[in-house]
Formats: C-alpha cells, structure tokens, sequence
C-alpha cells in the first residue's frame, strides 16, 4: 500500500517501524524504489521537499531508497519542536569522539536493506546532521558505499569527526577497499574546513573528497551555502557541467558500481 506526502509528487511507501532492542530507538523508515539498496538520510530541517526530490531521483536510477524518519512533519522546512531534545538523545552533538545512540540503530536499518536485497550490498547517504555517522555505518562489511555530505557534527569542535576512534580505524580500514566520498561548499561555515581536512589526513586514498566554490564564475553559487544535494536556491537541472549535478551523477555512479558487483571483485 502507498500513501502520498502532503504537497509532493513523490509516492511513498508505508514502510516499516524498526526498534533497536538495546537502546529502545524507534523511528519509521519509507522506501521508493526498487534495486539494490540505499540509506538516504535527512538533514536537519526534516524530510524536506528538496530532501524527496533526491530520493526520488536515486530510486529513478534503479535503486530501492530507505528513508529513516527522524523527527519533523514530511515535506516542510519549519524545524520540528523538540528537535533539541532527539539530537540530544539520539546523535552526539558535542563530543569530539563521542558515539551516537543512533548508530547501532543505523547498523541494524543497513543489515535489515542488505538481506532484503539478497546480500548485493549497501550504499548509506548522510546529510548535515546525519553526515558523520556514516563513518560508524561504514564498519559493516555490508556497506559499499559511504557518503558524507556537509557532516555538520559535533557543533563544538571544528576539526572533529565525532565518532569513536575504533569507529573510525575501522572505517579506514574498509575504506582501502571501499573509498568513501565527502563534500562540501567551500564557504560553508556548519561543515568547517578543518573538518574537511580531518577526513583527508585520516582517510588519504580512502576518501574522495569534492569541495564545491561559491561566489566565483561561471555557476555563482551563493557563499555560505550548505546544503550539497538537497539546496533547492541552486539550479541542479539538465547541466552535466554544474558541479552540483556532477556530484550527483558521480554518487549514482558509484552507487551503480558497487552495489551490482560481485563482492568478490573487490577482494
């Protein structure tokens, strides 16, 4: 059974609930698509028109989009009441190497795609507030595909990955098989530079990493944004030479790569 968001043409389905027995985390997952799956993970303004407008394309490509609910009404930007107190409970905000009570649900969201799927893999695509627990989701062997974009955690510690360093050597470690991707505007203040540069001195080969200019010929993408795949002030349409849709086709890409080969092949 379906059932349309209020005010976009993107269909959904009912979905599942999924509950982490350990922490007691809830939250509802839909899906769109079908194909090999991927986790796209909203931001924090919600399940925003813009945010949609992406899974759909995803699932466009041949894809089956799971699409955690976190917090927040679907398909508005008004910041939800209460978020304080999920992102507080749910995601470490502050702590340099602090773990998110997120995570072990993530990692059961990814195992739960990868059998549903018949093991072909999983791709995982965090946002802003979501961006950094990928590098905690990458530590499953189920995992191919990590993207970070703008990873705007912890609020309080510029050049931190906010994950625990088990995580991350983990992550590093996959990453010599799997290389992850990150990106980023290059005035964006949220996802500061020296984060980015955390993640190159880190990772090395193991992450590829895109910094986007603004302000500057010929795209004149306002500075100060923040927002990668999902800003809807940027023009995204019919141009294979805009940056933001060649980050957009290069994610695909890898998508399609790694989640229709074998395993073996990568060993």
């Amino acid at each position: 059974m379906e059932s349309r968001t209020p005010s976009s043409t993107v269909t959904l389905s009912e979905g599942f609930d999924l509950r982490d027995t350990q922490t007691g985390i809830s939250h509802h997952v839909y899906t769109l698509g079908q194909g090999p799956p991927v986790i796209l993970m909203h931001e924090i303004t919600g399940m925003t028109v813009p945010f949609l407008a992406l899974a759909d394309r995803i699932a466009g490509h041949g894809f089956r989009v799971y699409l955690p609910h976190f917090f927040g009404p679907i398909d508005q930007r008004d910041l939800p009441a209460g978020i304080l107190f999920c992102l507080r409970n749910e995601f470490n905000v502050w702590c340099s190497g602090g773990e998110s009570r997120i995570t072990n649900w993530l990692r059961s969201l990814c195992e739960r795609a990868d059998e549903e799927s018949g093991r072909c893999g999983v791709g995982v695509i965090g946002l802003c507030l979501t961006g950094n627990i990928v590098l905690s989701a990458m530590v499953l062997d189920c995992v191919r595909v990590g993207v970070m974009c703008e990873p705007a955690l912890p609020f309080a510690h510029k050049s931190a990955l906010g994950v625990p360093q088990g995580d991350i050597e983990k992550a590093r470690d996959r990453a010599q098989i799997f290389p992850m991707m990150a990106y980023r505007f290059s005035t964006d203040t949220k996802y500061p530079h020296a984060r980015f540069q955390t993640l190159a001195d880190t990772f090395g080969a193991g992450i590829h990493l895109t910094e986007i200019p603004t302000g500057v010929a010929p795209w004149y993408i306002p500075n100060r944004k923040h927002s990668v795949l999902t800003d809807d002030q940027i023009p995204q349409v019919n141009d294979p030479n805009h940056p933001v849709q060649h980050a957009v086709d290069e994610i695909l890409a890898m998508l399609r790569r790694r989640l229709r080969t074998p395993i073996n092949a990568y060993l």
